[in-house]
Parts: C-alpha cells; structure tokens; sequence
C-alpha cells in the first residue's frame, strides 16, 4: 500500500507540479507549447520540458495499475478479513481519486479496475462518463465503509471521512455538470 501511495505522490502527478498541471488548459496543453513556456516564465519548469499533461496521463495511470494489483493480491490473501478491508478500501479510495481526476481533466477515459502489463494489447476504449463516475462513487462509498477510523489510521494517511468528504466532492461534481458538458464529451449527442 505504501508503494501505491509513492506512485500517487510522484513529482508527474500528486508531486511539485500537480497545482501547475490543475491550472493548464486542457485544450492550450495539447495543441501549443503556450503553456509550458508560460509555466516557464513563471520559473516553474524548463522551457524546453516536454508537454506535462501526457506524462501526467501515463504516471496516473501507473499508479492505478498499482493500486489495482494491490486490490487485487490483498483480496485473494490469507490475512484476517478485517485488515483485508481495511486495506483494500484505502486502496479503492486512492483509485477513486486517480479516476476523479482523469475524468475531470481529460473526459472520457479508459476505466481500469484491474490489473494490466505492458504485455496487454487489448485497447482500452474510452468510458461513458456516467460509468466512470459510477465507478469512483462506488470505491469511495467501500471505502467509507471499510477504511480506518480516524483514531486507527496513522497520522499523514486518509481515513473514512476522507472518503466521506471526497465523496461529497463528486457528488457535488456530478450535480453542476450540464447538458452542454456531457455533449463535449461526447456523453450523449455528438458521435
């Protein structure tokens, strides 16, 4: 667990850069290098660092590889059930994290929620938004029910009103997207 936490808090994702990568256009970062230049003005990064946004995209998703690997091991283990749970919810809790943010930054994604290699040549089609946000409500509400109480959990990692208030943030998410967004992501309309 504490590896899938050191993927969640590398510099490419939850690291130094994650408060530059939420402010970067979507649309500016893929089409123009306007952004990286601008970020470099402002002594942030390297002018002549690649695009941040693609990185961002791979390193989240290796982080849900491990976190889904780890899901997956500790389910199938002989430990007793109660740290199984435990564990696995504050694992399910990371991975509706990583999903929330693909999906707020990047739209339709791929939905992964078990493991893959490199070795994996099945595509991964993009996701109807609704199914991945059925998904991230569904490990936060697991893991509301089953990750350590504040007073259990070790100080500097989540506990259950994380995920309590976490889910609150997506509920409120879902609630203010409009019709217009679900069209511009091809959700429903434009195919």
């Amino acid at each position: 667990l504490i590896g899938c936490y050191s993927n969640f808090a590398h510099n490419n994702y939850r690291g130094q850069l994650y408060e530059l990568q939420q402010c970067i256009s979507l649309a500016t970062a893929m089409t123009t290098t306007t952004s990286t230049v601008a970020a470099s003005a402002l002594g942030e990064i390297p002018a002549n660092s690649p695009h941040i946004l693609p990185s961002l995209y791979q390193q989240i998703y290796k982080s849900l590889d491990h976190v889904n690997v780890f899901i997956e091991k500790i389910e199938k283990s002989s430990f007793d059930q109660n740290f199984i749970d435990k564990n696995a919810g504050e694992a399910k809790f990371l991975r509706a994290c990583m999903m929330f943010d693909l999906v707020r930054l990047f739209g339709r994604v791929p939905l992964k929620t078990s493991p893959t290699t490199y070795l994996d040549t099945e595509g991964y089609p993009r996701e109807k938004i609704s199914l991945i946000y059925s998904q991230i409500i569904k490990d936060l509400l697991d893991a509301e029910e089953t990750m350590k109480e504040p007073g259990e959990q070790e100080i500097g990692y989540p506990h259950k009103w994380a995920a309590t208030a976490y889910l609150a943030k997506v509920y409120s998410w879902v609630a203010f997207m409009t019709k217009e967004h679900l069209q511009a992501t091809y959700e429903e309309g434009k195919q």
